[in-house]
Order: C-alpha cells, then sequence, then structure tokens
C-alpha cells in the first residue's frame, strides 16, 4: 500500500496528538505500507527516518542493509511486532511503482470502478491529491474533462 508522507503524517498525528514532533514509534504504519522517508539516524539496524520536517520514525532494517545519513529512500513495511515496532526494508523504484499499482488496483476494485485507464490515472490523482475515491468522483472527473475537451 502506498500512502503519502502527508497521509503518513496525518495518520500518525490522530494516533499521537497533534503536535507530533520529534522520534515517534511506528504505531499505525500498517504491513505493506510504502512510503519515502530521509533517514535521520543510523545505530545497528535501528533507523530513525524523516517523514516530513521534525517527525520521525523509529524502524528496524530487516534486510541487513547498509544506509547513510541523508539518503533519501522508498521503503516498505514488513512487520510489525506487538509493541509496535516496526521492521522496514528499502525498496527500488521498480518495487514502489508495482506496489503503487497494485495499490491503486485493490482501490479500483473496492469502489467498483471500471478500470479504464482514464479511471486509473484519475484514481491516482485523487490519491495523490488526498481526496476521496469514489465512483461519484471518478465520473464527476471524466464528464468534466470530456466537456472541457469538447468546448475548447
Amino acid at each position: 500500500m502506498r500512502i503519502t508522507n502527508q497521509m503518513l503524517v496525518n495518520q500518525l498525528k490522530k494516533l499521537h496528538g497533534k503536535s507530533m514532533t520529534g522520534s515517534q514509534n511506528g504505531e499505525g504504519l500498517k504491513v505493506g505500507t510504502a512510503f519515502t522517508a530521509k533517514v535521520a539516524n543510523v545505530f545497528d539496524g535501528l533507523l530513525t527516518l524523516e517523514i516530513a520536517p521534525r517527525t520521525y520514525v523509529e524502524a528496524q532494517d530487516t534486510t541487513g542493509a547498509q544506509y547513510q545519513e541523508g539518503e533519501v529512500l522508498e521503503f516498505v513495511v514488513t512487520e510489525q511486532d506487538s509493541n509496535g515496532k516496526v521492521f522496514i526494508k528499502a525498496v527500488s523504484p521498480e518495487v514502489m511503482e508495482m506496489l503503487e499499482n497494485k495499490d491503486l488496483q485493490e482501490v479500483i476494485q473496492q469502489t467498483g470502478i471500471q478500470p479504464t485507464k482514464e479511471n486509473m490515472d484519475i484514481v491516482k490523482q485523487l490519491m495523490l491529491n488526498q481526496l476521496p475515491v469514489s465512483e461519484e468522483n471518478v465520473k464527476l472527473i471524466s464528464q468534466t474533462k470530456s466537456s472541457f475537451r469538447k468546448c475548447c
């Protein structure tokens, strides 16, 4: 599941209160969640990831990969234990695109939207802009695009 950093911050704010700064545990991150983060600190496989300015999540790397402070990478949550500890791994842009497309397909199936190229593009833009994805919204945007093409 691909979520934007702002969606991740909003999710974590709900769990930890509105004034979320400093280091946070990974509560609210679900297995399969993919996100972009800057590596703020590395210590013995434990990463402190900056997901937004002054907003951090701590996670344990599951791959043994070497990370450099300051790197901006794509990560996916691989596991979360009962104490809320998050386990992650970095993923390549190709894997990230696959996760995004899988998430897109899932949303389209759940909402009953026809999986045309245009509808998929509309759903992707709605998701990227954190707008509600519904069959009605997709139809409205599609009709608006069609009307605009006809008039101009």
